[in-house]
């Protein structure tokens, strides 16, 4: 029971990355398709779903990962709030 609420909280969070305009909305959609692709692996066994998930979740995790590090950085300075050395 409790397994279902990971793809559940990954398709809430694809919603909101791509009503707040954090990310591309490619990169929405792809969270939401690895979202969807999540239980139709593991529940319903379908090995190419299985993998699918898996590679289009770290694809999404992978690429807002960056945007954090690139943009977050940037603005820090910015605002002064990281000094730049």
């Amino acid at each position: 029971m409790i397994g279902i609420f990971f793809p559940i909280g990954l398709l809430i969070l694809a919603v909101c990355l791509y009503w707040n305009r954090v990310v591309s909305p490619i990169v929405a959609l792809v969270f939401a398709a690895g979202a969807i692709l999540f239980p139709v692996g593991r529940i319903g066994g379908f090995w190419w779903a299985f993998i699918s998930s898996d590679l289009l979740l770290i694809a999404a995790f992978g690429l807002v990962g960056w945007r954090l590090v690139s943009v977050g950085i940037d603005s820090l300075e910015r605002e002064n709030i990281l000094a730049p050395t």
